[in-house]
């Protein structure tokens, strides 16, 4: 997972908005927390979230599609950059 910065990355890659809600987890020790995408892109997600998260953390996380879509959550392990 990819989130943006303020440097010349956030133009290299064409980004969609798209807002789904999901949930991370940073570590098996620690509680489940939720969040929601603002914008995806090929290489990554930009998410938002209550919770700080240092970068370099990686999290486990599930992206929650509405049922009506008929689709698997997403779930993946991904990196803050």
């Amino acid at each position: 997972m990819k989130t943006l910065s303020n440097n010349k990355e956030k133009h290299n890659r064409s980004r969609t908005m798209v807002s789904l809600p999901l949930y991370f987890q940073a570590n098996e020790n620690e509680g489940v927390y939720p969040g929601l995408t603002i914008d995806a892109s090929e290489s990554g997600l930009l998410i938002q979230t209550l919770r700080e998260i240092p970068v370099g953390t990686r999290i486990d996380i599930e992206v929650m599609f509405p049922k009506k879509l008929n689709l698997a959550n997403f779930k993946a392990e991904a990196e803050i950059v």
